[in-house]
């Protein structure tokens, strides 16, 4: 049996969204020890809720379909963050494990799933801010791909 959430709030970062929930089961202690492990002066306290909701996440929900595309979510959100920090390099790596998240679902049409565009977008977005555009040109390109088949 998994751990339950509650959706307590919800903030929208311009095509990435954050989700705060909340643990409905005696183990709200622990975790907010955890959480309070987690934080350091180098990292926001939201980028440290991130990463426990990601660590619940990857432990303590079945493996769906829907599961894998809420983890993939979490780590995009992650790189959201590191990429309003401007740390590019660790944005770049954060994206394409969200990407790569994705591309492993079994059966998910990736020609054209939204939730893929996105991904090619900010990881093309984190190559342009590197200067790096070949790299981001053939992201940008399937993003454009996959937006005209949905």
């Amino acid at each position: 049996m998994g751990t339950i959430f509650r959706v307590i709030s919800v903030k929208e970062y311009d095509s990435t969204y954050l989700i705060g929930l909340q643990v409905e089961t005696q183990v709200q202690e622990c975790l907010s020890k955890l959480t309070a492990h987690l934080r350091t002066d180098n990292m926001h306290s939201i980028a440290s809720e991130l990463t426990l909701a990601l660590k619940i996440q990857l432990s303590s929900i079945e493996r769906t379909k829907d599961h894998h595309l809420l983890v993939a979510q979490s780590m995009n959100n992650r790189a959201a963050l590191q990429f309003e920090k401007e740390d590019f390099p660790t944005a770049e790596s954060s994206f394409q494990r969200a990407l790569d998240t994705k591309l492993a679902i079994e059966g998910l049409d990736t020609n054209s799933h939204a939730s893929l565009a996105n991904a090619y977008n900010n990881l093309a977005m984190v190559q342009l801010k590197q200067g790096r555009f070949e790299e981001e040109l053939a992201n940008f390109e399937r993003t454009l791909k996959i937006e005209l088949s949905i």
